[in-house]
C-alpha cells in the first residue's frame, strides 16, 4: 500500500491543473497523493504569477517547501528547503531539470493532445526511435525553414537577418511577422506544433545562453522530424546528441553556422542522414533528468525537512 502524501501547487500559471501535472503524477508513481491547502506534507511553488506569493502563506516548520521554476531565474534558498531549475547550482538540496523533460508523456495516462486546451505531450518512443521513408520525408518538407517567438531577445534578433539573401523564414509568432497572422495558443499547443511539420528547419532558439537552460524550442520540432538550428544552452550535448541537428554552437561563428545551413538544404543525401541520426546519446533519455531520479531527490528532500 502507498504511503499517503498531502501536496499543494502555489504561484503557477493560471490554467494550471492541480490534478493534471508532471509532479502529481511523478508524486502518484510512489505514493497515496491527495491535494489541499492546509498544511500539506510538500508545497511546490513556483515563479509568482499571481503577484501574491502565496508560498509565504504556508509554515516551512508543517511543509517541506520546494521552489520550481522552468525559466532561468536562480532559487532563493532562504525561501525554500530545496529548489529544481535550470541552473547548474553547486548544492545538495538543488536538482537541475531542464524544461524540456516537461514536455513528454512521461507517465502514459497523461493524453497526448487534451482536448481541455490542445496542450501537447510528446510521446517518448517517438524521440527515441526515428522511423521515417526518406522520399515521404522530403516530400513532407515543402518550406524551408520556420520561426515562431515573440520575446525580442538573443539571436531572435538577428537570425532571419542572415537569410535575406538566401530564402525566406516564415514567421508566424509576433516577432518579425511575416505572414499577415499568428499560429494560435501557447508554446505548449498542438497548433505551433502542426504548423511546423511541412518546415525542413526550425529555427530553435532560446531567450538566452544560460548554461543548462533548454527548452521545448529544441524538443517540438524534433517530434516533426523538423531539423533543428539550436542556439541557447551551450552545454546543450551533455542531453542531446548535437550531431542529429544543426548546434550553432558548434561553429566558430553564426556566419559558418549558416553555411552550413545552406550546405544541408541543398544536399538532400546530407539532410537524410543529420535526420537518421538519434536526437539523444545512445537513444536513451539522459538519466541524471528522468523523473526517477527527480522522485528519489524529492523523496530526500521530504525525509530531510521531517
Amino acid at each position: 500500500m502507498k504511503t499517503k502524501l498531502k501536496i499543494n501547487f502555489e504561484n503557477f500559471w493560471p490554467d494550471f491543473q492541480k490534478k493534471d501535472n508532471y509532479w502529481y503524477h511523478l508524486l502518484s508513481t510512489k505514493y497515496n497523493v491527495s491535494i489541499t491547502d492546509n498544511s500539506p506534507d510538500l508545497l511546490i511553488f513556483s515563479y509568482d504569477f499571481s503577484g501574491k506569493r502565496l508560498d509565504k502563506t504556508y509554515d516551512p516548520k508543517k511543509t517541506t517547501k520546494v521552489y520550481y521554476t522552468g525559466e532561468s531565474d536562480a532559487p532563493n534558498f532562504e525561501e525554500c528547503h530545496a529548489a529544481i531549475t535550470q541552473r547548474y547550482v553547486n548544492q545538495p538540496n538543488h536538482f537541475r531539470l531542464p524544461l524540456w523533460t516537461q514536455y513528454i508523456n512521461w507517465f502514459g495516462s497523461r493524453p497526448l493532445v487534451s482536448n481541455r486546451d490542445q496542450c501537447y505531450l510528446i510521446d517518448p518512443n517517438c524521440l527515441l526511435q526515428k522511423r521515417f521513408d526518406p522520399d515521404s520525408l522530403l516530400k513532407q518538407k515543402t518550406n524551408f525553414c520556420n520561426f515562431l517567438y515573440t520575446q525580442p531577445r538573443g539571436l531572435r534578433l538577428t537570425f532571419m537577418d542572415y537569410f535575406k539573401d538566401y530564402k525566406k523564414i516564415d514567421s508566424a509568432g509576433k516577432l518579425h511577422n511575416n505572414m499577415g497572422g499568428n499560429v494560435q495558443g501557447r508554446s505548449d499547443h498542438v497548433f505551433k506544433i502542426l504548423w511546423q511539420e511541412s518546415y525542413k528547419f526550425t529555427a530553435s532558439l532560446e531567450n538566452t545562453r544560460e548554461p543548462g537552460y533548454t527548452t521545448e524550442k529544441l524538443l517540438h520540432p524534433m517530434s516533426t522530424l523538423s531539423l533543428p538550428i539550436y542556439w541557447g544552452n551551450e552545454k546543450v550535448s551533455e542531453e542531446f546528441n548535437t550531431s542529429s541537428f544543426i548546434n550553432i554552437h558548434d561553429f566558430e561563428s553564426v556566419e559558418d553556422a549558416v553555411e552550413y545551413v545552406k550546405e544541408v538544404d541543398n544536399n538532400e543525401d546530407l539532410y537524410l542522414d543529420i535526420m537518421s541520426r538519434p536526437w539523444f546519446n545512445n537513444r536513451e533519455f539522459p538519466t541524471h533528468v528522468s523523473p526517477p531520479a527527480v522522485l528519489q531527490f524529492l523523496e530526500k528532500t521530504l525525509d530531510e525537512a521531517r
